[in-house]
């Protein structure tokens, strides 16, 4: 039952933190787009440390919820986080998840907005601010980046979490199929820190080459 229980809650744990991480890394290429005057008071390294350390402290309640009296441990219960955490428990990875990111969507369609209204300001100007055009180019080729991997996060994600969800609106128990259905969907969900590093050397070249310095020996 140990093992069955913390394999849940890792998944658990890991999909919140991964979350959490992809919606601040949206708020950061929205300050730099959307506010660029701002983001060195905002985004300070003090900050930037705090949030880095919060990513991983909030979701801890996946973790030391399982060593609280809140486990149903009763013998011969099956190996299901639906039978052995409590509803509102089980279901709070998907309600964070789905929050999140409709909120990392919205900052994505803001930070759209601006860089289109960037483009055709530069267009209509002709002795364009190069310093500005650099560092804005810039900062929307990031933003390009994370909308990606956050485009990848919730292809990989969202659907199971769709299921957990279910599970905490609906009280009836999961068919065989659904379950069946959900168990396999972790492995998708899984399947997203694998399409990362892919995401990364085709969007960042450094990256790429760093990748084929160490794995290939080029240089």
């Amino acid at each position: 039952m140990a093992a069955c229980l913390l394999r849940n809650q890792v998944i658990e744990y890991m999909t919140m933190t991964s979350q959490l991480t992809v919606f601040v890394a949206a708020f950061d290429r929205y300050l730099a787009i959307c506010h660029p005057h701002k983001y060195s008071n905002i985004v300070t390294k003090t900050r930037s440390n705090i949030t880095c350390i919060l990513l991983w402290v909030l979701p801890s309640y996946a973790v030391f919820g399982s060593m609280s009296e809140w486990i149903n441990w009763h013998p011969g219960i099956g190996c299901s986080s639906e039978l052995i955490l409590p509803r509102a428990l089980y279901g709070m990875a998907s309600i964070v998840v789905y929050i999140f990111s409709i909120i990392t969507a919205i900052l994505y369609y803001l930070m759209l907005k601006t860089a289109w209204r960037f483009h055709r300001r530069i267009r209509s100007v002709e002795n364009n601010d190069q310093i500005q055009i650099k560092t804005m180019t810039k900062s929307i080729r990031g933003a390009k980046l994370t909308g990606t991997i956050t485009i990848v996060f919730s292809v990989c994600w969202l659907p199971y979490m769709a299921f957990r969800f279910r599970s905490l609106v609906l009280s009836k128990t999961k068919t065989k199929l659904e379950s069946d259905i959900a168990n396999w969907l972790v492995f998708l969900g899984i399947f997203n820190s694998v399409a990362n590093p892919i995401v990364y050397s085709w969007k960042r070249p450094d990256f790429n080459h760093q990748c084929r310095k160490i794995f290939c020996g080029r240089r």
